[in-house]
């Protein structure tokens, strides 16, 4: 079997959104520069795909990152995973808030790989702001199935599992062959630490060359002029309360009624 994984990435909150920046593409379209990290969706994703790699070491894992050009630290993140391909792609050049076009050009860069694929695993959230329209739109885009919130893997009669749950519901589906899954967070499936070793090795890594999607569809929207918003000031200090449990609780009370809202 073999999976890709496609990784986005969030703002690292690290690091202050004033280092943010804008840059202009050659299409003349704006990019947002910053600071990234995993999301969790991005973690969750990874991990059932190490998962089924641990289950069956025949299973090959390819890893797709949409990578801002000059940060390569996730790359080596991932790298410390040690994924049987590491796939780096200019993330500039992916309109993800076009999930029309985004599919486009993420149905070229799973068609990159050198071996036929079997599943497709991200994030709920992949690169969209919650949205959650790039995924279908893969799997419409490929002709593929689609099976969203993932949570975790189940083996059951010898049949490899994709299990969701709602409230007291549970559903498990077969896992198929030409399935484009996305992953919600779960408590089963958070990313395990690397081996030191790993990311030692990682770090000294000669790391593959920044691929740049043909796409095949032009984004259906075009952004005319863009601006970073502007971080939110408090108005009023933070301040402790003290005394016992019930002063504060008064104290609290009459903030709520008079000072909350001056």
């Amino acid at each position: 079997m073999h999976l890709v994984v496609l990784m986005a990435g969030v703002a690292d909150t690290r690091y202050p959104l004033e280092s943010a920046h804008l840059e202009r593409k050659a299409d003349g379209q704006p990019a947002a520069i910053f600071a990234r990290m995993l999301s969790p969706f991005d973690d969750a994703a990874l991990e059932i795909a190490l998962k089924l790699r641990d289950a069956d070491p025949a299973t090959a894992v390819t890893v797709a990152l949409l990578e801002q050009p000059g940060d390569e630290s996730l790359a080596r993140a991932l790298a410390s995973y040690r994924p049987e391909t590491l796939m780096r792609v200019d993330a500039s050049a992916i309109p993800t808030w076009d999930p029309v076009a985004a599919s486009s050009a993420l149905h070229w860069v799973v068609k990159q790989c050198s071996l036929p694929v079997d599943l497709v695993l991200l994030g709920r959230e992949f690169g969209d702001t919650d949205d959650g329209a790039i995924a279908p739109a893969l799997a419409e885009r490929l002709g593929w199935r689609y099976a969203s919130q993932i949570q975790a893997l189940a083996a059951r009669d010898g049949q490899r599992l994709l299990v969701r749950e709602q409230a007291m519901l549970e559903q498990a589906m077969p896992m198929l062959p030409a399935t484009v899954a996305s992953v919600t967070n779960d408590r089963r499936n958070r990313l395990r630490h690397p081996l030191f070793k790993n990311v030692a090795a990682a770090k000294r890594a000669a790391l593959p060359d920044l691929l740049t999607p043909v796409q095949t569809a032009k984004a259906g929207v075009s952004i005319e002029d863009a601006a970073l918003a502007t971080s939110g000031r408090r108005a009023a200090q933070c301040r402790l309360i003290a005394g016992t449990v019930s002063d504060q609780a008064l104290a609290l009370a009459r903030y709520l009624r008079t000072g909350a809202h001056a």
